[in-house]
């Protein structure tokens, strides 16, 4: 058996370790359900801020895009235009 970031949900059997180690196994595996619990939080989480921030962040960048092409496209008085700055 092998336990990676992507296989947290692997236990260790606790019916074929001897007695004396049936505690420090017990101990391991509600190690591993804290670790895994905490990873599907972590994950989670993630998922719901991308979401939650790419309404917002199109709607600036939409903006934007609209506000540029306002100032760039159309010109000042007089037919002058404003060109952007170098980076």
């Amino acid at each position: 058996m092998k336990t990676t970031v992507e296989k947290l949900d692997t236990r260790i059997d606790v019916e074929n370790v001897p007695t004396e180690l049936s505690a420090l196994t017990q101990s391991l595996n509600a190690m591993l359900d804290r670790l895994h619990r905490g990873f599907e939080r972590i994950s989670q989480y993630t998922a719901d801020l991308a979401h939650d921030m790419r309404t917002p962040l199109g709607n600036l960048r939409g903006s934007a895009e609209v506000a540029l092409a306002r100032t760039y496209g159309r010109g000042i008085s007089g037919g002058a235009r404003l060109e952007p700055r170098g980076v």
